[in-house]
């Protein structure tokens, strides 16, 4: 039996009655399997390039924190810390110190500002010469080898106990200094 007719095919005798067929295919999977692994080499490439360029970052970072972490730096920038900025241990002990007794008592707010602690009766203190603040003792003496300059008002400690160090004239450079560390 023969197929039906199309509704949209009509009849016609003569030459035109042949029906064209489309030209062939081409084939689209060919290409679009082509077109991914084209896309998928260029994304992965990318991908280890990035990869190549945080492991060089990492490499980099670790190698400075080796660096900074050594021993030998960390003794030389210590050393050059307390030497620049601080006074020796020994200096230190030179300074005044006196135990606080009842009607000795600072006239501040009974405080010591570095520990943050009071002054109570019978405690190891010390007054600094060139400003009048008193602290207690164990907490001024690691102030001032880190720091030698009074803990509440910067002025320049010396051991000198006759002068003070006034930030005026060739001391006001030092002075700056002091202030720009804090």
């Amino acid at each position: 039996m023969p197929p039906p007719p199309s509704p949209y095919h009509h009849a016609t005798t003569g030459p035109q009655s042949q029906i064209q067929t489309p030209p062939p295919k081409q084939n689209h999977k060919l290409l679009s399997f082509l077109l991914k692994a084209i896309i998928m080499t260029f994304i992965t490439s990318l991908f280890f390039i990035f990869l190549g360029f945080a492991a060089l970052i990492l490499l980099h970072l670790c190698l400075a924190g080796a660096v900074l972490h050594h021993p030998r730096f960390r003794r030389s920038t210590q050393l050059q810390a307390t030497s620049s900025n601080g006074l020796s241990p020994h200096d230190v002990k030179k300074l005044s110190q006196f135990r606080l007794a009842k009607g000795n008592e600072p006239e501040s707010d009974f405080q010591c500002v570095v520990c943050l602690d009071g002054l109570r009766n019978g405690q190891w203190c010390r007054e600094l010469s060139v400003c009048g603040h008193v602290f207690h003792r164990r907490c001024v003496d690691t102030w001032l080898i880190k720091m030698a300059a009074c803990p509440i008002c910067r002025t320049p400690v010396s051991l000198n106990v006759g002068t003070v160090d006034s930030p005026s004239g060739p001391k006001e450079e030092e002075a700056k200094q002091l202030w720009a560390f804090w």
